[in-house]
């Protein structure tokens, strides 16, 4: 199964391509693209260079945007042109398109992420480095307060050993500061 992010305005250009051996597709297997504007489903399939039985199966794999407008951010499915049979993979690009459809109807079908999929893509990459470092720089700190805790445990525990009124004032004063430091 595969999916690509297309930018279609009239052309194609499919993750996948069939294997051909003489001019002659030996393997072929269906592959789905997201539309990347609004448009009736009539003209996206005039857009479409389809096989005979990718043709044939086109509104039935593509139930879900038939004679409606089909939004940006939608999937649009071609079927695998060596059969007329409607396969294994093809049905779960279908379920995965209703699925999609919801989600798009649900948000609006806003263009915004579809045509800056490019930058928003690098930007989550860009947030979860930082997060990342941010994450490291928390475990860090998380440590300090740690090794401060156990200092000042360490310290109680040596002023219960030592007791008397001027080992007090000394764990209080000692004390003092490492809670400063926290």
């Amino acid at each position: 199964m595969f999916i690509q992010k297309e930018c279609f305005h009239g052309r194609q250009s499919p993750l996948f391509e069939p294997i051909t051996i003489a001019g002659e597709s030996v393997m072929s297997q269906p592959y789905a693209f997201i539309n990347d504007q609004q448009q009736t489903s009539v003209e996206l399939k005039a857009k479409l260079r389809l096989g005979k039985h990718a043709e044939a199966k086109f509104d039935a794999l593509n139930a879900h945007i038939r004679n409606v407008v089909v939004l940006p951010g939608q999937l649009v499915i071609i079927g695998d042109d060596t059969t007329a049979a409607c396969t294994l993979e093809e049905s779960r690009l279908m379920r995965a398109a209703w699925d999609i459809r919801h989600s798009v109807m649900a948000e609006g079908g806003d263009a915004f992420a579809v045509h800056n999929y490019d930058l928003l893509q690098k930007l989550l990459g860009y947030t979860s480095l930082g997060i990342g470092t941010a994450g490291d720089a928390w475990s860090k700190h998380l440590q300090d307060i740690a090794k401060t805790l156990a200092e000042i445990d360490a310290l109680h525990k040596q002023s219960l050993r030592r007791g008397g009124g001027a080992a007090r004032e000394e764990f209080l004063a000692r004390r003092r500061t490492l809670f400063a430091r926290l």
